[in-house]
């Protein structure tokens, strides 16, 4: 079923796993030119020191959750934008329109904004740059994950189910759904320690190629699409019509279930490194 097997991480996540988001960035690095490569990666290099783990164009993918895992909590907000699902009407259009009013200033949007804004800003530093471009490495990939875009209400989560966090599973590795869909349905799943290894390094690029020659760019038309409120809406959509699909709250996922939710992981992953190339070749055309 997995190109990986499945393993037992029972951390919390805040995104896609590590491999998940080095996977997007490689696919992204794939398609990008060698003068666009060349102009992130010297950016990159100015955290090098500091962050060992995180100090190549793939690696600096994961910064955000470092820095979250480490106790810098206060950028959380921007690994996702909790669209309020109500079941069967479960919410009132006023409820909704609360919700959506107390998400809708300092989100995974906002990231993804002021990431460009600031690495398009010849005014602003180098070390503001190498932050925040770590970040657009990081958040253009969460916003293609599914349950980073949604939040179930319903009588058994009348205060949502934080994104899938709640809605607990069995008979699996991960205990709720969340975790499911963060790990790509095994693909994302395998522990890489950082710096990475040349094997490492290799297994990663051989996943990249893996998705790209399942879903290459000609397949994906909607990569030129870069409205970022689509790509969320599109998220949104998979969440509603994939992920909180033929699932019960507490049973086991069932063969189709996992196998679908397989093949928009991949989908998503490949989509997501087409658009970061896309966003790159822009943002450094002129700098």
């Amino acid at each position: 079923m997995s190109i990986f097997p499945l393993s037992s991480i029972a951390q919390d996540a805040y995104a896609w796993w590590d491999v998940s988001h080095m996977v997007v960035a490689q696919i992204a690095k794939d398609q990008i030119d060698l003068k666009t490569l060349t102009k992130a990666e010297n950016l990159l290099e100015y955290f090098k020191d500091g962050f060992p783990a995180s100090s190549t164009f793939i690696t600096s993918s994961c910064f955000p959750d470092d820095i979250t895992s480490i106790g810098l909590s206060g950028f959380k907000v921007w690994h996702g934008v909790l669209t309020p699902y109500s079941i069967d009407g479960y919410l009132s259009e006023k409820e909704i329109g609360c919700i959506e009013a107390l998400i809708g200033d300092n989100n995974l949007h906002s990231a993804i904004r002021q990431s460009i804004k600031t690495l398009k800003n010849p005014n602003a530093s180098r070390w503001e740059k190498c932050f925040l471009l770590r970040f657009l490495l990081h958040t253009v990939a969460d916003i293609h994950q599914p349950l980073h875009c949604v939040q179930l209400y319903s009588p058994q989560f009348p205060k949502g189910d934080l994104a899938g966090h709640k809605f607990l599973i069995s008979g699996m590795p991960y205990r709720n759904l969340h975790l499911l869909w963060d790990s790509a349905f095994g693909i994302g799943s395998e522990k890489m320690p950082r710096p990475l290894s040349d094997d490492d390094v290799t297994r990663i690029e051989h996943l990249a190629r893996f998705i790209t020659e399942k879903w290459p760019s000609a397949n994906l038309p909607e990569k030129d699409n870069m409205n970022i409120l689509d790509w969320s809406e599109e998220s949104y959509k998979l969440a509603v019509e994939v992920a909180y699909s033929n699932i019960q709250l507490g049973e086991m996922p069932s063969e189709q279930y996992l196998e679908a939710g397989k093949e928009v992981a991949i989908r998503q992953i490949a989509l997501a490194g087409y658009r970061l190339a896309i966003l790159l070749e822009e943002i450094f055309k002129d700098d």
